[in-house]
């Protein structure tokens, strides 16, 4: 722990955030005294959802910060918000992490996955498949068999040193080359970068089997805080802990418990003692690669899920683009939360938790037209609105998408 980065945090928020000046006065926190920061109450998205501005320092104009949008395994909608220093130290620390594992990576082409960045409308990431210099920009949204097809097309093209990209998504072109007898040497790429959802050991082997001596890295991350710990060549998942304190509460008998990440760096929106929502485990014992940063083994995290119609293997991802699309529509967080059911190919049922009511037509044609644009396709769509979304009975959390069962190739 790094007590004087998070005493001057601490010592900050008080001073400088509404929401955080209340909190320690509520609780009787004092910040000057180290022993204290585990006494202060956990953040979490609804937390941040209500409190937004409250959150963010008096120093800062809220107008004038960058914005990251994240809600896709919660159904919660949440803004995440940095200045440009920030942004800047948080890049740094990634390159430096992927520097680590291949000294010369800098400047080489790069195959980038995304699933359609609304901050980038009007750049590469907008299209399908597109190159803007040494970036090669491949949306995933759909991953059936004849987009992937081009997808592997274009990789052999553009001959891209690292790929940056979704495991399962991954995975979907590694099969695909299986099945059609299809080489991946021949995308020839020497670096793979794998995140934004837990990396099973079978899909990371695969993936090492596909692209025997490329270096295979997994970056755990968030929008929340970008890299939060970054794998060596031994797979072990390595703690940033420059940019961040990791720690782990209600621990089971494994020494398994829940993430809490605070931000040691991001004075603008201060992160203090945020559930992440994933589980896992610190290991303070040396790594054999050298590393001095503490392990974190992850026991759960974000895992993608797709639904089909038609031809079509589409991304769950492409739902919450959409009701991101609707609140910045209103300039306002118009939907807290969501939960998608599919009731057939066609026809799906979206559970909306508002403050808003009488908005259901608008919303419906709105999830319409999107996926028109966005895919080609027509859906048949239900609004409903909830006080309350239902929680899954068996993981006691919400299961935002739930979809039909399809054999799975």
């Amino acid at each position: 722990m790094d007590e004087k980065k998070i005493v001057d945090l601490l010592q900050y928020a008080e001073n400088h955030t509404e929401y955080y000046s209340k909190l320690f006065s509520n609780n009787g926190i004092n910040t000057r005294d180290i022993n204290e920061f585990t006494k202060i109450p956990f953040l979490s998205k609804a937390g941040i959802q209500v409190n937004e501005k409250e959150i963010i320092s008096d120093e800062y104009d809220i107008n004038s910060l960058l914005l990251e949008r994240t809600s896709g395994s919660s159904g919660i909608p949440l803004n995440c918000r940095y200045d440009k220093n920030e942004r800047i130290r948080r890049s740094l620390a990634l390159w430096g992490e992927r520097k680590k594992n291949s000294s010369d990576i800098m400047g080489k082409k790069m195959a980038v996955f995304h699933a359609g960045n609304r901050r980038h409308a009007n750049s590469a990431r907008n299209g399908l498949i597109a190159r803007d210099g040494n970036t090669l920009y491949i949306n995933y949204l759909n991953v059936g068999d004849t987009y992937v097809e081009k997808i592997y097309d274009a990789l052999i093209e553009f001959r891209p040193y690292m790929i940056r990209c979704q495991p399962s998504i991954l995975f979907e072109l590694v099969t695909y080359c299986k099945r059609n007898n299809k080489s991946t040497m021949d995308i020839q790429a020497q670096y793979i970068e794998l995140g934004s959802e837990y990396l099973f050991e079978y899909i990371r082997d695969e993936i090492i089997e596909a692209f025997p001596g490329a270096v295979v890295a997994n970056n755990y991350g968030t929008q929340e805080f970008f890299c939060v710990a970054y794998s060596c060549p031994n797979h072990n998942l390595h703690i940033v802990s420059e940019q961040l304190h990791v720690e782990t509460v209600n621990e089971d008998e494994e020494g398994y418990g829940e993430i809490i990440i605070t931000s040691l760096h991001n004075y603008a929106m201060p992160f203090i003692r945020y559930k992440i929502g994933d589980i896992g485990k610190i290991e303070t014992k040396r790594c054999s690669c050298g590393r001095k940063e503490p392990v974190l083994q992850l026991k759960s995290g974000r895992t993608s899920e797709f639904f089909m119609y038609g031809s079509n293997k589409v991304h769950a991802h492409i739902f919450k683009n959409c009701i991101e699309s609707f609140n910045v529509l209103k300039l306002k967080t118009f939907i807290k939360q969501f939960q998608v059911i599919q009731l057939q190919e066609h026809h799906f049922e979206f559970k909306i938790v508002s403050d808003y009511t009488s908005f259901q037509e608008e919303l419906r044609t709105h999830i319409k037209s999107f996926f028109l644009d966005k895919l080609g396709i027509e859906l048949e769509i239900t609004v409903s609105l909830q006080k309350q979304l239902t929680i899954d009975e068996k993981s006691n959390k919400l299961k935002v998408y739930n979809f039909l069962q399809y054999d799975k190739v």
